[in-house]
């Protein structure tokens, strides 16, 4: 085992990089942005080198599950948590 030749110095919060939370505060993603999404993100994952063909498979399947909940909670008439379900009646 090797053992540092300095000693990690601690981080204050000035030094620690600002975090982009754009995300955070915009709206959920649309089904053709979200399946677009999806697709670039198996390709990239079954294209990388580093990954173990367990984390491929699971990232694969993890996907079409969420695909599978999003079409089912779309039938059903449920909404997901990423989905904003409307609690006023219609009006015809």
């Amino acid at each position: 085992m090797q053992v540092a030749s300095q000693p990690l110095r601690p981080s204050t919060a000035s030094e620690l990089p600002t975090l982009d939370t754009s995300l955070l505060n915009s709206s959920p993603p649309d089904g053709t942005e979200l399946r677009q999404a999806n697709i670039l993100f198996n390709v990239q994952v079954q294209e990388a080198t580093g990954l173990s063909s367990l984390a491929k498979r699971f990232s694969k399947r993890m996907t079409a599950r969420l695909r599978l909940h999003k079409v089912s909670s779309l039938l059903s008439g449920t909404s997901s948590p990423n989905t904003k379900a409307s609690t006023e009646p219609e009006v015809s």
